[in-house]
């Protein structure tokens, strides 16, 4: 028996130590995929230089396979490309341009748009870094955080001048302002269903809509297409509240600084402060945020 013991106990060890074998190699092989497969680098916050990005504001996942990257917060404007699986390709600065980079970018069918301080470029497409027009807005105070195109139009978010601006893109003349009575009013005409605070972002659905993160109120406002007055609210109780209740963030937003939609627009899926919020079908004035949180 006693030796029926010791052979078990010795059994048991050889086990052990085969099976922290197995875990110690199965470890090796995974986080050397993982360090081959991932540059530690492109998340660090390090000064501007090729592949390195100081401040991304928004990105476009191109028709021509290629991720433009709209990069700020530093000397200069600068444009970042990476393929697919996300090797850098090249990056394109254009010194003095604007004051603060871009923050936005779009694809047309004919074209790409970044956006910045009171200016947005134009890329015919194939995209060169040299073959671009510039174009400037006459008012003070504007700054371009957004950017869709749809049907002909190009939507312009002006954080600056509490407006969504509309663009015929063949003569880039105005066509429709959401947020000001004209078009060349920047006024603050404080919370209603017809007033912006600070849009950031636009996101279109699938029903002639779109929605705008009008992120100091804050709140989710949406607009039929040709409708000065929003008709849903998300974020407030209704059109004329104002505030951020963070002792109970399920009813109103923090900030709402941007949004997007599925696919299909059953879902909408807002940036707010430290949290993702997906709301869901049907969309309803002063709805609740859900609990459905990233």
């Amino acid at each position: 028996k006693m030796i029926q013991a010791r052979a078990f106990q010795v059994g048991s060890v050889y086990s052990l130590l085969l099976l922290l074998s197995v875990v110690a190699i199965h470890l090796f092989y995974f986080t050397s995929a993982l360090s081959s497969s991932f540059d530690w680098d492109r998340v660090q916050t390090t000064p501007m230089n090729n592949n390195r990005l100081t401040s991304p504001e928004d990105f476009l996942l191109a028709s021509d396979g290629m991720i433009y990257v709209a990069n700020t917060k530093s000397t200069t404007d600068q444009i970042v490309i990476y393929d697919r699986g996300f090797n850098f390709i090249s990056s394109h600065s254009f010194f003095g341009r604007t004051s603060y980079g871009f923050f936005a970018v779009v694809e047309s069918p004919c074209c790409l748009y970044f956006g910045g301080n009171s200016t947005f470029f134009r890329f015919p497409k194939p995209f060169s870094p040299s073959n671009f027009s510039q174009f400037n807005f006459s008012l003070p105070n504007s700054l371009i955080t957004g950017l869709q195109y749809k049907a002909g139009g190009l939507y312009i978010s002006d954080l600056d001048g509490y407006r969504v601006l509309v663009l015929n893109e063949s003569s880039l003349a105005p066509v429709s302002v959401y947020g000001q009575s004209d078009f060349t009013s920047i006024s603050y005409l404080g919370v209603t269903p017809r007033s912006m605070q600070s849009p950031r972002k636009i996101a279109f659905d699938n029903s002639n809509g779109f929605w705008v993160s009008d992120s100091r109120v804050p709140r989710m406002l949406h607009f039929n297409i040709g409708s000065i007055d929003a008709d849903i609210v998300i974020g407030q109780t209704d059109f004329t509240s104002s505030g951020s209740q963070y002792d109970d963030p399920n009813k109103t937003l923090r900030s709402a600084t941007s949004v997007t939609l599925s696919i299909d627009c059953h879902a909408m899926f807002v940036a707010d402060a430290n949290r993702v919020l997906r709301y869901e079908q049907n969309f309803t004035s002063g709805m609740l945020a859900p609990h459905k949180k990233i």
